[in-house]
């Protein structure tokens, strides 16, 4: 209280102190209106800092707003309307004080709870916190100005008591999101499951209901009063390992060792199963035919399993195959009617060839030619098929699947360009002008290539002008994109400069992201 009255005093003996300070705070306005539009992400003891200079300049500028209105006015003549005007001013800064010690509290929050994740705290634990600060803020401007605070209480306790008794059902939301956030059963990004299976990712919880992501990227709103009555699972997210277990049938044949060291064999050939803790195997019940063994996986968390699995039934699959074992079913008593055996062959080669847009140049000894120097490889998903820089051997067409091209600038900086589909090929510079790939392509779906040595293909073209053209201009045009994406820069200009520097000394000062 006395700090409030000195800074008035001091703001009420120097006017031009008043207008300085108002236009500060005109100017602060106008550059986080800019900030916010630019949405650039600094360190929380940046943010801190940009809080207490927020809180000054805000409370300064009202004490020169008071100051001003009080010379340019009438008001110094009527005491009462000066004192009320100076009241609602003291409370304000107050409240002011009391705002940026609330938000002080949250970015120390953010920066050291495990609740909070991307420094974003829910609404529900946001508003108890800066409602708390803001009321005790309110109470020391009254207990300074001699107010009763206990009047307060009587005179809105009927008011209050309506309104709850109105609220039954908000009410029990709220103190239910409450008993949630101090309890802390999940956090900001967990997924969880619902007794009704329903699952989805935790993306904020209000004052009234916990709101979920689901896989089809809808929002699931339950409230709170329903997710506190009912079990339900937390999946976790990322940095949290995931380990289910799959049930296996194999016949009594095959023996149990046999079955252990394979399927255990299969778990650590698979990339996205974790190694450590090791992957488990277990012979589960051999009371019944057939015998259930229980494979234990390990993944890096719950969204990656689902890659995880596939391509572990995937490999077993091939493993099963290759070893003369067949996953058995359960035995059942069935009546069946024999229906004709359909028999599922994958395309040939020479099919997938005569398919493509240029098959037709060919004739029918050049194209077995070309069937005998070619093959097929699937690509899983992620795995990096020629990388910038290198030589290909061979030239690459797609036959399904899409793959990601992209080239790495002079900053040192990856930039992708458009994807390639089905029927797309590439490998083609090394085999016309005899240079390293210049862009780097990755599967981003499981991808099946037909590889065509590069050799072979460069004979059966050479004497075909038209389609040496057509190739050409696939290569230049693919080099001129690669060209132009390399020579762009991500520079300012014009009111984007002063964003431009603060995202520089943010760089230079480091520290961890508040979001």
């Amino acid at each position: 209280m006395e700090l409030i009255s000195v800074v008035d005093a001091f703001i009420g003996r120097n006017l031009w102190i008043a207008v300085v300070g108002v236009a500060l705070i005109s100017v602060w306005v106008w550059w986080r209106l800019k900030r916010y539009q630019s949405q650039i992400g600094i360190s929380v003891g940046t943010y801190q800092l940009i809080n207490l200079v927020n809180g000054f300049l805000w409370f300064f500028a009202l004490l020169s707003v008071l100051n001003l209105i009080s010379t340019a006015g009438d008001l110094t003549q009527d005491m009462y309307s000066r004192r009320s005007l100076r009241f609602w001013t003291y409370l304000g800064a107050h409240l002011i004080v009391a705002f940026v010690v609330a938000r002080a509290l949250e970015l120390v929050w953010i920066s050291k709870s495990n609740f909070v994740t991307d420094g974003y705290i829910p609404g529900l634990p946001r508003v108890l916190l800066f409602g708390a600060v803001l009321l005790l803020g309110f109470v020391v401007f009254g207990v300074a100005h001699g107010l009763w605070i206990g009047g307060l209480y009587i005179s809105t306790g009927a008011l209050a008591a309506v309104i709850a008794f109105a609220m039954q059902q908000t009410l029990g939301d709220f103190f239910a999101g409450v008993s949630l956030s101090v309890e802390h059963p999940f956090k900001i990004g967990d997924w969880l499951e619902l007794e009704d299976g329903t699952q989805g990712e935790v993306r904020d919880l209000n004052w009234r209901a916990t709101r979920l992501r689901g896989w089809d990227n809808s929002t699931l709103v339950v409230p709170n009063t329903v997710l506190a009555r009912q079990r339900f699972r937390n999946l976790h997210s990322a940095n949290h390992r995931y380990s289910p277990w799959y049930e296996v049938t194999l016949p009594a044949e095959v023996d149990p060792r046999t079955a252990n060291a394979l399927l255990l064999d299969v778990a650590l050939k698979c990339k996205k199963v974790m190694q450590t803790p090791l992957p488990t195997v277990r012979l589960s019940d051999s009371g019944k035919l057939p015998y259930t063994y229980l494979v234990w996986l390990h993944f890096k968390d719950y969204p990656s399993m689902f890659a995880g699995r596939e391509e572990f039934f995937r490999n077993m699959h091939y493993a099963l195959r290759d070893a003369g074992i067949q996953a058995a079913p359960q035995m059942q008593d069935l009546r069946v009617q024999r229906a004709e055996k359909t028999e599922v062959r994958p395309p040939s080669i020479r099919h997938m060839l005569q398919s493509l847009d240029f098959a037709s140049v060919f004739d029918e000894d050049e194209m077995e030619t070309m069937v005998s120097r070619s093959y097929l490889e699937t690509i899983d998903a992620g795995t990096v098929i020629q990388s910038e820089g290198e030589t290909s051997s061979s030239v690459e067409i797609i036959w399904n699947g899409l793959i990601e091209t992209s080239v790495v600038d002079d900053a040192g900086k990856t930039r992708t360009l458009e994807p390639l589909a089905g029927g797309a090929y590439f490998g083609l510079a090394s085999m016309l002008m005899d240079i390293p790939n210049f862009q780097t392509f990755t599967a981003m779906t499981d991808v099946t290539l037909l590889r065509i040595d590069q050799k072979c293909f460069k004979e059966l073209v050479s004497t075909r002008e038209d389609m040496l053209l057509t190739l050409a201009e696939i290569v230049n045009q693919r080099m001129i994109k690669a060209d132009n994406i390399k020579k762009q820069r991500d520079r300012p200009t014009g009111s984007d400069s002063l964003r431009y520097v603060f995202r520089q000394l943010e760089q230079f000062v480091g520290g961890r992201k508040s979001g």
